[in-house]
């Protein structure tokens, strides 16, 4: 039996890294989006802020 808990070990390790992983990925994407739709946005309101005078 415990020459089959150390693979078994191993799999579930690496399963909760590929999720970690995953949800890390998950979280870094959507802060890039809302940086970059903050960034838009403000570029956007300065353009029109300045054609507008």
């Amino acid at each position: 039996m415990s020459h089959l808990l150390q693979p078994l070990a191993i799999f579930a390790c690496g399963c909760l890294l590929i999720h970690a992983g995953r949800a890390y990925a998950r979280a870094t994407t959507m802060l890039l989006s809302a940086t970059a739709l903050t960034l838009s946005v403000t570029l956007g309101t300065l353009l029109c802020q300045r054609i507008g005078q």
